[in-house]
Protein backbone atom coordinates (compact mmCIF):
# COMPACT_ATOMS: atom_id res chain seq x y z
CA UNK A 1 0.00 0.00 0.00
CA UNK A 2 1.20 3.50 -0.82
CA UNK A 3 1.58 5.30 2.55
CA UNK A 4 1.06 8.68 0.88
CA UNK A 5 -2.47 7.75 -0.14
CA UNK A 6 -3.49 4.86 2.12
CA UNK A 7 -6.64 6.70 3.25
CA UNK A 8 -7.47 8.52 0.01
CA UNK A 9 -11.25 8.69 -0.60
CA UNK A 10 -12.98 8.28 -3.93
CA UNK A 11 -13.37 10.41 -7.06
CA UNK A 12 -14.23 14.09 -7.21
CA UNK A 13 -16.13 15.87 -9.98
CA UNK A 14 -15.02 19.32 -8.77
CA UNK A 15 -14.05 21.48 -11.80
CA UNK A 16 -11.63 23.43 -9.59
CA UNK A 17 -9.29 20.56 -8.72
CA UNK A 18 -6.38 22.28 -10.49
CA UNK A 19 -6.51 24.80 -7.62
CA UNK A 20 -6.48 22.09 -4.94
CA UNK A 21 -3.01 20.70 -4.18
CA UNK A 22 -4.04 18.09 -1.62
CA UNK A 23 -2.97 14.44 -2.12
CA UNK A 24 -6.60 13.51 -2.78
CA UNK A 25 -6.87 16.12 -5.53
CA UNK A 26 -3.52 14.96 -6.96
CA UNK A 27 -4.90 11.46 -7.49
CA UNK A 28 -8.08 12.74 -9.11
CA UNK A 29 -6.18 15.01 -11.51
CA UNK A 30 -3.83 12.12 -12.33
CA UNK A 31 -6.81 9.89 -13.06
CA UNK A 32 -8.33 12.57 -15.29
CA UNK A 33 -5.10 12.87 -17.25
CA UNK A 34 -4.68 9.13 -17.73
CA UNK A 35 -8.31 8.68 -18.80
CA UNK A 36 -7.81 11.41 -21.44
CA UNK A 37 -4.62 9.71 -22.63
CA UNK A 38 -6.43 6.40 -22.95
CA UNK A 39 -9.34 7.98 -24.80
CA UNK A 40 -7.03 9.71 -27.29
CA UNK A 41 -4.62 6.85 -27.92
CA UNK A 42 -6.17 3.55 -26.72
CA UNK A 43 -9.93 3.97 -26.28
CA UNK A 44 -10.53 0.36 -25.23
CA UNK A 45 -8.57 1.12 -22.04
CA UNK A 46 -11.12 3.81 -21.18
CA UNK A 47 -14.02 1.37 -21.43
CA UNK A 48 -15.36 -0.44 -18.41
CA UNK A 49 -14.03 2.09 -15.90
CA UNK A 50 -17.43 2.90 -14.48
CA UNK A 51 -19.13 6.26 -14.13
CA UNK A 52 -16.68 8.81 -15.56
CA UNK A 53 -18.92 11.68 -14.51
CA UNK A 54 -17.66 10.98 -10.99
CA UNK A 55 -14.31 12.35 -12.20
CA UNK A 56 -15.93 15.38 -13.79
CA UNK A 57 -16.27 14.14 -17.38
CA UNK A 58 -19.35 14.87 -19.42
CA UNK A 59 -17.84 13.21 -22.50
CA UNK A 60 -14.54 11.77 -23.72
CA UNK A 61 -12.62 12.95 -26.79
CA UNK A 62 -12.48 10.66 -29.83
CA UNK A 63 -9.39 8.61 -30.57
CA UNK A 64 -6.80 10.18 -32.85
CA UNK A 65 -4.27 8.67 -35.24
CA UNK A 66 -0.71 9.94 -35.68
CA UNK A 67 -1.56 12.45 -38.41
CA UNK A 68 -4.51 13.86 -36.50
CA UNK A 69 -2.44 14.08 -33.33
CA UNK A 70 0.01 16.43 -35.04
CA UNK A 71 -2.91 18.68 -36.01
CA UNK A 72 -4.25 18.61 -32.45
CA UNK A 73 -0.91 19.67 -31.02
CA UNK A 74 -0.68 22.58 -33.44
CA UNK A 75 -4.24 23.67 -32.64
CA UNK A 76 -3.60 23.38 -28.91
CA UNK A 77 -1.00 26.15 -29.15
CA UNK A 78 -3.83 28.62 -29.80
CA UNK A 79 -5.88 27.32 -26.86
CA UNK A 80 -2.90 27.62 -24.53
CA UNK A 81 -2.33 31.19 -25.70
CA UNK A 82 -6.00 32.00 -25.09
CA UNK A 83 -5.63 30.91 -21.45
CA UNK A 84 -2.28 32.65 -20.94
CA UNK A 85 -0.37 29.37 -20.65
CA UNK A 86 1.51 29.20 -23.95
CA UNK A 87 4.81 30.76 -22.87
CA UNK A 88 5.15 28.63 -19.74
CA UNK A 89 4.28 25.43 -21.57
CA UNK A 90 6.69 26.22 -24.40
CA UNK A 91 9.54 26.96 -21.98
CA UNK A 92 8.94 23.69 -20.18
CA UNK A 93 8.80 21.62 -23.35
CA UNK A 94 12.08 23.10 -24.51
CA UNK A 95 13.83 22.47 -21.19
CA UNK A 96 11.77 20.04 -19.08
CA UNK A 97 12.27 19.93 -15.34
CA UNK A 98 10.51 18.05 -12.58
CA UNK A 99 8.42 20.65 -10.75
CA UNK A 100 7.37 20.56 -7.11
CA UNK A 101 4.07 22.41 -7.57
CA UNK A 102 2.44 24.80 -9.99
CA UNK A 103 1.80 28.51 -9.63
CA UNK A 104 -1.56 29.81 -8.46
CA UNK A 105 -2.23 31.65 -11.73
CA UNK A 106 -1.37 28.61 -13.84
CA UNK A 107 -3.62 26.43 -11.67
CA UNK A 108 -6.53 28.86 -12.10
CA UNK A 109 -6.09 28.85 -15.88
CA UNK A 110 -5.86 25.07 -15.83
CA UNK A 111 -9.13 24.84 -13.92
CA UNK A 112 -10.91 26.93 -16.56
CA UNK A 113 -9.35 24.90 -19.35
CA UNK A 114 -10.46 21.67 -17.69
CA UNK A 115 -14.12 22.59 -18.23
CA UNK A 116 -13.51 22.38 -21.97
CA UNK A 117 -11.32 19.28 -21.79
CA UNK A 118 -14.01 17.41 -19.82
CA UNK A 119 -16.62 18.00 -22.52
CA UNK A 120 -15.01 15.78 -25.16
CA UNK A 121 -13.16 18.40 -27.20
CA UNK A 122 -9.87 16.76 -28.29
CA UNK A 123 -7.99 20.05 -28.80
CA UNK A 124 -8.87 21.24 -25.30
CA UNK A 125 -7.93 17.82 -23.92
CA UNK A 126 -4.48 18.03 -25.53
CA UNK A 127 -4.09 21.61 -24.28
CA UNK A 128 -5.02 20.71 -20.69
CA UNK A 129 -2.61 17.75 -20.69
CA UNK A 130 0.25 19.91 -21.95
CA UNK A 131 -0.51 22.59 -19.36
CA UNK A 132 -0.74 20.04 -16.54
CA UNK A 133 2.58 18.49 -17.52
CA UNK A 134 4.26 21.91 -17.59
CA UNK A 135 2.70 23.65 -14.60
CA UNK A 136 1.97 20.87 -12.09
CA UNK A 137 4.31 18.60 -10.17
CA UNK A 138 4.56 15.09 -8.78
CA UNK A 139 1.77 12.66 -9.59
CA UNK A 140 -0.05 15.17 -11.80
CA UNK A 141 2.96 15.91 -13.94
CA UNK A 142 3.94 12.30 -14.51
CA UNK A 143 0.32 11.28 -15.28
CA UNK A 144 0.04 14.05 -17.87
CA UNK A 145 3.34 12.99 -19.40
CA UNK A 146 2.13 9.38 -19.59
CA UNK A 147 -1.13 10.52 -21.15
CA UNK A 148 0.62 12.60 -23.81
CA UNK A 149 2.77 9.75 -25.05
CA UNK A 150 1.55 8.23 -28.32
CA UNK A 151 2.17 4.49 -28.76
CA UNK A 152 5.79 3.62 -29.48
CA UNK A 153 6.93 7.14 -30.24
CA UNK A 154 10.27 7.47 -28.47
CA UNK A 155 12.84 4.71 -28.09
CA UNK A 156 15.11 5.26 -25.11
CA UNK A 157 15.87 1.57 -24.71
CA UNK A 158 19.55 1.83 -25.57
CA UNK A 159 20.24 4.60 -23.03
CA UNK A 160 21.46 3.49 -19.62
CA UNK A 161 21.84 6.97 -18.09
CA UNK A 162 19.56 9.98 -18.26
CA UNK A 163 20.37 12.12 -21.25
CA UNK A 164 18.90 15.23 -22.81
CA UNK A 165 15.77 14.36 -24.80
CA UNK A 166 16.28 13.85 -28.50
CA UNK A 167 12.93 12.92 -29.95
CA UNK A 168 12.65 12.53 -33.67
CA UNK A 169 9.10 13.84 -33.72
CA UNK A 170 8.71 16.98 -31.62
CA UNK A 171 9.97 18.76 -28.49
CA UNK A 172 6.58 17.98 -26.92
CA UNK A 173 7.18 14.23 -27.23
CA UNK A 174 10.73 14.64 -25.97
CA UNK A 175 9.52 16.53 -22.89
CA UNK A 176 7.03 13.85 -21.87
CA UNK A 177 9.61 11.11 -22.39
CA UNK A 178 12.04 13.06 -20.23
CA UNK A 179 9.50 13.46 -17.42
CA UNK A 180 8.70 9.74 -17.44
CA UNK A 181 12.31 8.71 -17.32
CA UNK A 182 13.02 11.12 -14.46
CA UNK A 183 10.15 9.86 -12.34
CA UNK A 184 11.06 6.24 -13.02
CA UNK A 185 14.31 6.80 -11.11
CA UNK A 186 14.58 6.65 -7.30
CA UNK A 187 13.92 9.89 -5.40
CA UNK A 188 16.88 12.14 -4.62
CA UNK A 189 18.79 10.81 -7.66
CA UNK A 190 21.12 13.40 -9.19
CA UNK A 191 20.89 13.44 -12.97
CA UNK A 192 22.66 15.40 -15.66
CA UNK A 193 21.37 16.90 -18.91
CA UNK A 194 24.04 18.44 -21.10
CA UNK A 195 25.99 20.79 -18.77
CA UNK A 196 23.40 20.92 -15.96
CA UNK A 197 22.62 18.67 -13.01
CA UNK A 198 19.44 18.27 -10.99
CA UNK A 199 18.47 16.33 -7.89
CA UNK A 200 15.08 14.74 -8.41
CA UNK A 201 12.42 15.66 -5.84
CA UNK A 202 10.78 13.12 -3.57
CA UNK A 203 7.56 11.83 -5.09
CA UNK A 204 4.99 9.29 -3.92
CA UNK A 205 5.62 5.70 -5.02
CA UNK A 206 2.57 5.87 -7.29
CA UNK A 207 4.33 8.54 -9.40
CA UNK A 208 7.21 6.14 -9.99
CA UNK A 209 4.77 3.30 -10.72
CA UNK A 210 2.92 5.40 -13.31
CA UNK A 211 6.18 6.39 -15.01
CA UNK A 212 7.45 2.83 -15.14
CA UNK A 213 4.13 1.48 -16.42
CA UNK A 214 4.15 4.04 -19.23
CA UNK A 215 7.78 3.32 -20.09
CA UNK A 216 7.17 -0.43 -20.06
CA UNK A 217 4.21 0.15 -22.31
CA UNK A 218 6.59 1.64 -24.85
CA UNK A 219 9.21 -1.05 -24.21
CA UNK A 220 11.90 1.47 -23.34
CA UNK A 221 14.35 -1.04 -22.01
CA UNK A 222 13.59 -1.21 -18.29
CA UNK A 223 15.51 -4.14 -16.82
CA UNK A 224 13.80 -7.49 -16.52
CA UNK A 225 12.72 -8.44 -13.03
CA UNK A 226 14.09 -11.97 -13.21
CA UNK A 227 15.89 -14.46 -15.46
CA UNK A 228 14.75 -14.60 -19.09
CA UNK A 229 13.28 -17.74 -20.60
CA UNK A 230 15.73 -20.14 -22.16
CA UNK A 231 16.30 -19.74 -25.86
CA UNK A 232 16.74 -23.50 -26.27
CA UNK A 233 13.66 -24.75 -24.46
CA UNK A 234 10.29 -23.51 -23.32
CA UNK A 235 10.31 -25.55 -20.13
CA UNK A 236 12.64 -25.76 -17.15
CA UNK A 237 12.29 -29.29 -15.81
CA UNK A 238 13.76 -28.25 -12.45
CA UNK A 239 10.54 -26.33 -11.80
CA UNK A 240 8.36 -29.45 -11.96
CA UNK A 241 6.81 -30.63 -8.69
CA UNK A 242 7.34 -34.18 -7.59
CA UNK A 243 4.80 -36.55 -9.19
CA UNK A 244 1.54 -36.62 -7.24
CA UNK A 245 -1.67 -38.60 -7.54
CA UNK A 246 -3.94 -36.80 -10.05
CA UNK A 247 -6.71 -36.73 -7.46
CA UNK A 248 -4.73 -34.48 -5.08
CA UNK A 249 -6.05 -30.92 -5.00
CA UNK A 250 -3.37 -28.25 -5.42
CA UNK A 251 -3.62 -24.47 -5.65
CA UNK A 252 -0.90 -21.95 -6.56
CA UNK A 253 -0.07 -18.23 -6.63
CA UNK A 254 1.19 -16.64 -9.87
CA UNK A 255 2.91 -13.28 -9.54
CA UNK A 256 2.80 -10.45 -12.06
CA UNK A 257 5.28 -8.20 -13.82
CA UNK A 258 8.38 -7.16 -11.84
CA UNK A 259 7.35 -9.25 -8.81
CA UNK A 260 9.89 -12.03 -9.29
CA UNK A 261 12.26 -10.68 -6.58
CA UNK A 262 9.41 -10.29 -4.08
CA UNK A 263 8.46 -12.71 -1.33
CA UNK A 264 4.70 -12.24 -0.93
CA UNK A 265 3.80 -14.88 -3.54
CA UNK A 266 6.35 -17.51 -2.52
CA UNK A 267 5.86 -20.18 0.17
CA UNK A 268 6.58 -18.38 3.42
CA UNK A 269 5.56 -14.99 1.98
CA UNK A 270 2.83 -13.01 3.73
CA UNK A 271 0.10 -13.42 1.11
CA UNK A 272 0.96 -17.07 0.48
CA UNK A 273 0.85 -17.83 4.19
CA UNK A 274 -2.43 -15.96 4.64
CA UNK A 275 -4.09 -17.87 1.80
CA UNK A 276 -2.78 -21.19 3.04
CA UNK A 277 -3.94 -20.53 6.58
CA UNK A 278 -7.32 -18.89 5.92
CA UNK A 279 -8.53 -19.52 2.37
CA UNK A 280 -6.84 -22.46 0.59
CA UNK A 281 -5.02 -24.92 2.83
CA UNK A 282 -4.11 -26.97 -0.26
CA UNK A 283 -1.87 -24.13 -1.55
CA UNK A 284 1.39 -25.59 -2.85
CA UNK A 285 4.20 -24.95 -0.37
CA UNK A 286 7.03 -27.25 -1.44
CA UNK A 287 10.35 -26.34 -2.99
CA UNK A 288 9.50 -26.66 -6.68
CA UNK A 289 6.82 -23.97 -6.77
CA UNK A 290 5.86 -22.30 -10.04
CA UNK A 291 7.67 -19.09 -10.96
CA UNK A 292 8.43 -17.05 -14.04
CA UNK A 293 10.71 -14.15 -15.04
CA UNK A 294 8.28 -11.29 -14.35
CA UNK A 295 9.48 -9.45 -17.46
CA UNK A 296 7.20 -7.05 -19.31
CA UNK A 297 7.20 -9.15 -22.45
CA UNK A 298 4.55 -11.07 -24.36
CA UNK A 299 7.16 -13.70 -25.24
CA UNK A 300 8.04 -14.24 -21.58
CA UNK A 301 4.36 -14.55 -20.71
CA UNK A 302 3.79 -17.09 -23.48
CA UNK A 303 6.71 -19.16 -22.24
CA UNK A 304 5.42 -18.87 -18.68
CA UNK A 305 1.99 -20.14 -19.77
CA UNK A 306 3.58 -23.19 -21.37
CA UNK A 307 5.61 -23.83 -18.24
CA UNK A 308 2.56 -23.45 -16.02
CA UNK A 309 0.70 -26.05 -18.05
CA UNK A 310 3.64 -28.44 -17.82
CA UNK A 311 4.11 -27.71 -14.09
CA UNK A 312 0.56 -28.98 -13.56
CA UNK A 313 1.13 -32.21 -15.51
CA UNK A 314 1.74 -34.32 -12.34
CA UNK A 315 -1.73 -33.23 -11.15
CA UNK A 316 -3.49 -34.40 -14.28
CA UNK A 317 -3.37 -30.90 -15.80
CA UNK A 318 -5.92 -29.76 -13.22
CA UNK A 319 -5.42 -27.28 -10.39
CA UNK A 320 -7.95 -26.41 -7.73
CA UNK A 321 -7.29 -22.67 -7.54
CA UNK A 322 -4.95 -20.17 -9.12
CA UNK A 323 -4.50 -16.80 -7.41
CA UNK A 324 -2.92 -14.66 -10.12
CA UNK A 325 -1.89 -11.03 -9.79
CA UNK A 326 -1.72 -8.56 -12.70
CA UNK A 327 -0.06 -10.17 -15.74
CA UNK A 328 0.07 -13.43 -13.80
CA UNK A 329 -3.64 -13.61 -14.59
CA UNK A 330 -2.90 -13.27 -18.30
CA UNK A 331 -0.46 -16.17 -17.98
CA UNK A 332 -3.06 -18.29 -16.21
CA UNK A 333 -5.70 -17.57 -18.88
CA UNK A 334 -3.21 -18.43 -21.61
CA UNK A 335 -2.26 -21.71 -19.87
CA UNK A 336 -5.96 -22.60 -19.69
CA UNK A 337 -6.13 -22.04 -23.43
CA UNK A 338 -3.29 -24.55 -23.74
CA UNK A 339 -5.20 -27.26 -21.91
CA UNK A 340 -4.87 -26.55 -18.18
CA UNK A 341 -8.07 -27.01 -16.15
CA UNK A 342 -8.84 -24.97 -13.03
CA UNK A 343 -11.70 -25.10 -10.56
CA UNK A 344 -11.40 -21.47 -9.41
CA UNK A 345 -9.36 -18.75 -11.12
CA UNK A 346 -8.91 -15.68 -8.92
CA UNK A 347 -7.66 -12.70 -10.93
CA UNK A 348 -6.11 -9.89 -8.88
CA UNK A 349 -5.70 -6.49 -10.61
CA UNK A 350 -5.44 -8.32 -13.94
CA UNK A 351 -5.70 -6.36 -17.20
CA UNK A 352 -8.02 -7.65 -19.90
CA UNK A 353 -5.62 -8.52 -22.71
CA UNK A 354 -8.27 -10.47 -24.62
CA UNK A 355 -5.94 -13.44 -24.51
CA UNK A 356 -6.99 -16.61 -26.31
CA UNK A 357 -8.30 -19.03 -23.69
CA UNK A 358 -10.91 -21.75 -23.14
CA UNK A 359 -13.47 -20.77 -20.53
CA UNK A 360 -15.00 -24.25 -20.60
CA UNK A 361 -11.90 -25.51 -18.74
CA UNK A 362 -12.55 -23.21 -15.75
CA UNK A 363 -15.21 -23.86 -13.14
CA UNK A 364 -15.40 -20.23 -12.03
CA UNK A 365 -13.51 -16.98 -12.62
CA UNK A 366 -13.59 -14.01 -10.27
CA UNK A 367 -11.73 -10.72 -10.69
CA UNK A 368 -10.76 -8.47 -7.79
CA UNK A 369 -9.38 -4.97 -8.38
CA UNK A 370 -9.41 -1.39 -7.13
CA UNK A 371 -11.39 1.36 -8.85
CA UNK A 372 -9.52 3.38 -11.51
CA UNK A 373 -6.18 1.60 -11.09
CA UNK A 374 -3.68 4.30 -12.14
CA UNK A 375 -0.98 1.77 -13.01
CA UNK A 376 -3.24 -0.04 -15.49
CA UNK A 377 -4.44 3.32 -16.83
CA UNK A 378 -0.82 4.37 -17.43
CA UNK A 379 -0.22 1.05 -19.18
CA UNK A 380 -3.41 1.69 -21.20
CA UNK A 381 -4.92 -1.65 -20.30
CA UNK A 382 -8.62 -2.40 -19.96
CA UNK A 383 -9.73 -2.83 -16.34
CA UNK A 384 -12.74 -5.07 -16.71
CA UNK A 385 -13.69 -8.45 -18.14
CA UNK A 386 -16.88 -9.57 -19.79
CA UNK A 387 -18.84 -12.62 -18.74
CA UNK A 388 -18.16 -15.29 -17.56
CA UNK A 389 -15.78 -13.34 -15.30
CA UNK A 390 -17.43 -11.96 -12.15
CA UNK A 391 -15.97 -8.55 -11.23
CA UNK A 392 -15.44 -7.39 -7.62
CA UNK A 393 -13.84 -4.20 -6.32
CA UNK A 394 -12.04 -3.34 -3.13
CA UNK A 395 -13.42 -0.08 -1.66
CA UNK A 396 -10.25 1.70 -2.77
CA UNK A 397 -9.54 4.17 -5.56
CA UNK A 398 -6.55 4.95 -7.80
CA UNK A 399 -3.81 3.24 -5.69
CA UNK A 400 -2.39 0.69 -5.23
CA UNK A 401 -2.11 -1.92 -7.91
CA UNK A 402 -0.77 -4.46 -5.39
CA UNK A 403 -3.50 -3.97 -2.78
CA UNK A 404 -5.37 -7.01 -4.07
CA UNK A 405 -2.68 -9.25 -2.58
CA UNK A 406 -2.45 -7.46 0.77
CA UNK A 407 -3.37 -9.89 3.60
CA UNK A 408 -4.62 -7.08 5.86
CA UNK A 409 -7.14 -5.95 3.26
CA UNK A 410 -8.30 -9.51 2.69
CA UNK A 411 -8.89 -9.83 6.43
CA UNK A 412 -10.51 -6.42 6.84
CA UNK A 413 -12.99 -6.95 4.01
CA UNK A 414 -13.34 -10.74 4.41
CA UNK A 415 -12.44 -11.15 0.75
CA UNK A 416 -12.42 -14.94 0.89
CA UNK A 417 -16.12 -14.89 1.86
CA UNK A 418 -16.95 -12.13 -0.66
CA UNK A 419 -15.44 -14.21 -3.45
CA UNK A 420 -17.05 -17.42 -2.11
CA UNK A 421 -13.72 -19.18 -1.73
Amino acid sequence: MDPHFSDAPGPLDDPGLDLDHSPHADLNVAARALVLGAALHAPDAANGLGDLSALGFSDLPPAVDAARRHDLEAASDSILAEFGLASGVTRFERAPRARSKGSRSASASGARLWARAASGDPVSAMSWLRATQATAGGVRQVAAAAALRPPGSYDLGSQRTLAAPRDRRSPRDAASAHVLQRFSLPARTTVRSDDRSETLPTAPPVARDIARAALERERLGLPSAGPPPSAETTHDTSAEPDPQPPSQRVSIVVHGTAAYPGAWWRPGGDFHEFLRGSVSPELYAEGQYFQWSGAYSARHRDVAAERLREWATPYGLRLHRIFAHSYGGVIALRAIGLGLEVDDLVLLSTPNERVETDYSRVGRIVSLRIHFDLVLLAARRRQSFDLPVAEFHLPRWFVGHGDTHEPDLWREHDIGKVLSL
